[in-house]
């Protein structure tokens, strides 16, 4: 079985009705699944379709998904702030009764920053409906890299534990062949740290005794580690 790990990027740009976005797609550890969504103003009705994609393809881990969307500069309409004009007219007409000075143009007006400024004008219903789809579509291929960006960190991941495994068990068929371990060898190191224990002065209980012996024959015998 191949393994996934819950580490994983991904991204994927597009463009439609108007505007360009960019999904920026992180994921790493966590024991459950948690969907950390940073949309932008106005499109919260995507979460519920978005942690939806995210739970049909993901069983664990933290996805930070960013949402980063602009507004095409050829599709924005401008308009002229008439407040900003007129104050700028005025000050302009009393400026020329001080000074001999001619009357601005056009085209030095409308250069002026805050005459001009985009339109705040409300999508229509069908170009917003094909952004929505459109943004749908751009996340799912953004998770679908995610899946190939964990399953490639899995797999490296397999590798390495694979051959940790592998040096796991040689090392533990070289310790069961090692004579120092085999019960012979053991019983006699048991035998000649028990013969230093009763000879030793003064001479140790019998309930003191038996503990160190019980601990010696813990210490001795590795086969439950093995």
């Amino acid at each position: 079985m191949p393994v996934s790990s819950m580490t994983g990027f991904a991204r994927t740009d597009g463009a439609a009705a108007g505007h360009s976005w960019s999904w920026e797609l992180r994921s790493v550890n966590a024991r459950g699944l948690d969907a950390r969504l940073r949309l932008p103003s106005g499109f919260d009705g995507l979460e519920a379709k978005l942690r939806a994609a995210v739970s049909g393809r993901f069983r664990r881990g933290t996805v930070s998904i960013n949402l980063t969307l602009a507004r095409d500069q050829a599709a924005t309409r401008l308009v002229v702030n008439k407040a900003v004009l007129d104050q700028v007219v005025q000050l302009a007409d009393e400026l020329g009764e001080r000074l001999d000075a001619e009357r601005p143009r056009i085209d030095g007006l409308l250069a002026i920053r805050g005459v001009l400024e985009p339109a705040d004008d409300e999508e229509d219903e069908e170009n917003r409906a094909v952004l929505e789809a459109a943004l749908i579509a751009s996340f799912d291929e953004a998770l679908d890299r995610l899946a190939v960006s964990r399953g490639e960190e899995g797999a490296r991941l397999g590798k390495l534990t694979g051959s940790h495994v592998e040096e796991i068990a040689a090392l533990a068929i070289a310790a069961r062949a090692n004579a120092e371990t085999q019960p012979a060898a053991i019983q006699a190191r048991l035998r000649e740290k028990l013969d230093a224990l009763l000879g030793s002065e003064p001479p140790l209980s019998e309930e003191k005794l038996a503990q160190e012996v019980a601990l010696l024959a813990v210490k001795g015998d590795i086969r439950e580690e093995l």
